[in-house]
């Protein structure tokens, strides 16, 4: 099965983030480009994706409080970012993401994935842009 997108589904980061506080890990890293295999696997390069317009992108691994079967659970997840420079973002501090989105689609093995994607982090207050 190829992979279907599904949807996208923006999210008001205000609202949001008055449930739960996105709270940077402090992980960034490249995005890397994947590639069919001979076998028929994906492998990993050492070539950074880059969006449509050419710009590197980067993963931003965020938490938050969150609660699964009735019980409290910090929830991590990575959030897709395209930036010129590698964004700065601090450890245990908020992140603000500018059009964050939540993107649903169906994967190879036909499983529903949740991804996340946004086009930049709002600098807190203090920080240079």
């Amino acid at each position: 099965m190829e992979n279907l997108a599904i949807s996208g589904y923006p999210l008001d980061t205000k609202r949001f983030i008055e449930h739960a506080d996105l709270t940077a890990t402090g992980i960034v890293t490249p995005v890397p480009v994947w590639k069919e295999g001979e076998d028929g696997r994906r492998q990993r390069t050492d070539v950074q994706a880059t969006n449509a317009a050419g710009v590197p992108e980067w993963m931003v691994n965020v938490s938050w409080l969150g609660e699964s079967w009735g019980r409290a659970q910090e929830k991590t997840a990575g959030v897709r970012v395209a930036s010129h420079t590698e964004p700065q973002v601090r450890r245990h501090h908020r992140v603000d993401f500018i059009d964050l989105t939540l993107n649903v689609h169906v994967n190879r093995d036909g499983r529903l994935v949740e991804s996340f994607t946004a086009s930049g982090i709002r600098p807190q207050a203090g920080e240079k842009q």
